[in-house]
C-alpha cells in the first residue's frame, strides 16, 4: 500500500471514530488501538483531537495520541489548544453581528473607524473597506511585503499588548496593491477588523466578541487557558508576536475541538469574493467556499494545525493538532477529501 493512500485510510478511520463510526470499514483497514498513531507519525504529529456533528446529533469528539513528543501524557477530548487561523471566522462572525445591527456595512472604510496611529503612508488605504479585509483583498501582500507578525520589533519599541503597532507599522509601509483587485491572505488585514470590533463597542476585542458571540464564553486569548500545548519542531523558532493576545483576531484564539464544532454548526457563511474560472475556491467572509456548498478553513503555525469544514447538509468536522506539519496543506486537503467520502454525505 503507497504511503499517500495509507495516509488516507487512516485519516478517514480516524473521523469514522470521531463520529463514533467504529464501523466494518474501518475494522476492514487497520487495528483499532494503531490507527490513528499511524496517522499522526505519517505527518510526524504527537496528538489531534477530532469533533464531528451530523445534522440534529450531538457532537462526537475524540482524543489521539499525546501531548507532547515524549508521548508520556495522552490527549484529551476537552484539551484546549491554539486555533491559529481558524480564530478568523470568529472575527468575521463577531464583524456579521455587527453589520446585522446596522453599525457596518461590508463597504464602511475601515479608517473611518478605527485609524491606526502613525503614518498612513498610501492614500488608498484610506478606501480599504470592511469586505475587502474580510476576504483579503484589502492591498497587504505578506509575500511581497514579509510577514509582520513574525519579523522581530525594535528594541526599544517595548512589549505588545495587542496587534495595533503592527498594523500601523504596515500602513506606514504602504500597500502592496490596489484594495479591492487582488486576492493576498493576511494576518494584518484581520488584525484591523480587530480594531474595527474595539471602535465600534468600545470594548476590548475579546470582551466585544464574547458580548457579541455569547455561544464563545469559553472561548479565550489567555494562554494559560491552554491544555494541549504547542509542540515546536527544532528548526521551529518561538516569534513573540505569535503570542494569542498579540496576534488576536487572526490566529489567537484557544478552544477545545467541541466549542470550536458547535460555533461551526451556527456560523454565518458569508458571502464569497467572485471566483475566476480557473479557481476551485473563494474566500468569502471569513471562509473559504467550494462549488459544492461547503465552507472550510485551516490554520498553521510553529507547533499547532487547526482544520473545520461545514458541508453542505450542516454536517461539521474540526480537527485541532499539537504540532504543524511539514507540509500543511497536504495534510488539509487529505482531511478535506476524506471528511468529505465519510461525513459528508
Amino acid at each position: 500500500m503507497s504511503k499517500a493512500r495509507h495516509t488516507r485510510l487512516v485519516l478517514a478511520a480516524a473521523i469514522l471514530i470521531a463520529a463514533g463510526g467504529l464501523s466494518l470499514w474501518y475494522m476492514r483497514f487497520e487495528k483499532t488501538t494503531d490507527t490513528v498513531t499511524e496517522l499522526l507519525e505519517t505527518y510526524d504529529i504527537p496528538g489531534a483531537v477530532l469533533a464531528v456533528g451530523q445534522p440534529g446529533a450531538p457532537i462526537e469528539v475524540q482524543a489521539f495520541g499525546h501531548r507532547d513528543w515524549a508521548r508520556t501524557e495522552p490527549m484529551l477530548a476537552d484539551d484546549r489548544l491554539r486555533l491559529a487561523s481558524l480564530s478568523k471566522p470568529v472575527t468575521a462572525a463577531a464583524i456579521h453581528v455587527l453589520i446585522q445591527r446596522g453599525e457596518l456595512t461590508h463597504e464602511t472604510s475601515a479608517m473611518t473607524i478605527a485609524r491606526p496611529d502613525g503614518d498612513i503612508a498610501d492614500p488608498r488605504a484610506e478606501a480599504v473597506t470592511i469586505g475587502q479585509l474580510l476576504r483579503h483583498r484589502a492591498g497587504f501582500d505578506r509575500d511581497a511585503s514579509g510577514h509582520p507578525f513574525l519579523e522581530p520589533r525594535p528594541q526599544d519599541s517595548g512589549p505588545l499588548t495587542n496587534c495595533a503597532p503592527i498594523l500601523a507599522d504596515a500602513l506606514e509601509q504602504g500597500l502592496d496593491f490596489a484594495p479591492g483587485t487582488v486576492y493576498a491572505y493576511s494576518n494584518v488585514g484581520y488584525c484591523w477588523l480587530e480594531q474595527v470590533i474595539e471602535g465600534v463597542t468600545g470594548q476590548d476585542y475579546e470582551t466585544a466578541v464574547k458580548s457579541l458571540l455569547p455561544e464563545l464564553q469559553g472561548f479565550s486569548l489567555e494562554p494559560s487557558t491552554i491544555t494541549a500545548h504547542p509542540n515546536l519542531r527544532s528548526e521551529e523558532p518561538v516569534y513573540p508576536n505569535l503570542d494569542p493576545r498579540i496576534i488576536g483576531a487572526a490566529g489567537g484564539w484557544i478552544s477545545d475541538a467541541a466549542s470550536y464544532a458547535a460555533f461551526l454548526r451556527d456560523a454565518p457563511a458569508g458571502r464569497a469574493a467572485d471566483c475566476p474560472a480557473t479557481e476551485p475556491s473563494c474566500y468569502g467572509d471569513g471562509w473559504r467556499h467550494w462549488p459544492d456548498g461547503e465552507i472550510s478553513h485551516y490554520g498553521t503555525m510553529p507547533g499547532a494545525f487547526s482544520v473545520a469544514l461545514r458541508f453542505s447538509d450542516g454536517a461539521v468536522v474540526v480537527g485541532l493538532f499539537n504540532a504543524r506539519p511539514m507540509d500543511d496543506l497536504a495534510l488539509f486537503d487529505d482531511f478535506k477529501r476524506l471528511a468529505t467520502a465519510q461525513i459528508g454525505q
